[in-house]
């Protein structure tokens, strides 16, 4: 291996760390992150930690001030709004076409999903601690409507973001059960090729969503 692989390696290492800790909370918005507590912590020297910030700078998970280091994001209410106003709209079409594009071998893959969703908040785990995001029923039903730009908006500027306020939001009395159930619902749409019943099982589940995550992050702040 090449140095310049191994040092790509790193990076690649040093981003993984540094964005579960932020998805998961483990990082909360505003906190500075220290390039020398960083370093110690993961055992690396601070040129691949800087090159992770800029990558997760790019995800919008972290912001770079001159002078000032860097911090994990933090976000406006008037932002959360327009990001989950966004994502409603888009999401909700992304379920359609997903019902008319959707091969029956995905099909079959997204009701397997919802399956294991539910055995992970059987066994009592909050779900987002357990996905990739090969396993994110969001992200599955947006690649699932096989229209590149849609996936590219989604996956791009709002995915990550959307992640942090997920997570934060399904420690919420009961609702990661509820979500999975609606997850249910819009999966069973899609497998069974009802466009419109999937658009509008889609739109409900995420404005109960919404309204949980504004909620949340009211409670936070």
């Amino acid at each position: 291996m090449t140095d310049r692989m191994e040092s790509g390696s790193l990076v690649d290492f040093v981003v993984d760390r540094i964005e579960k800790a932020i998805l998961l909370g483990d990082y909360p918005a505003g906190m500075k992150l220290s390039e020398q507590s960083l370093a110690t912590e993961l055992g690396v020297s601070r040129s691949p930690l800087r090159e992770a910030f800029r990558r997760l700078e790019g995800k919008k998970l972290v912001v770079r001030r001159h002078n000032a280091g860097a911090r994990v994001a933090e976000h406006s209410a008037k932002e959360l709004r327009e990001v989950l106003e966004i994502r409603e709209a888009l999401e909700s079409y992304a379920a359609r076409k997903a019902a008319e594009n959707m091969s029956e071998e995905e099909k079959a893959a997204l009701l397997r999903l919802v399956e294991q969703q539910r055995e992970y908040e059987r066994l009592g785990t909050t779900v987002d601690r357990n996905q990739s995001p090969e396993q994110d029923f969001h992200l599955f039903v947006i690649r699932g409507s096989k229209n590149d730009r849609l996936s590219d908006m989604l996956y791009g500027d709002l995915y990550y973001a959307l992640r942090v306020l997920r997570y934060r939001s399904s420690a919420h009395a009961g609702r990661s059960r509820l979500a999975i159930e609606e997850h249910a619902v819009v999966a069973t749409a899609i497998a069974t090729g009802q466009p419109e019943v999937a658009e509008q099982a889609m739109r409900v589940h995420l404005r109960r969503s919404h309204e949980n995550m504004l909620n949340a992050e009211r409670t936070r702040n």
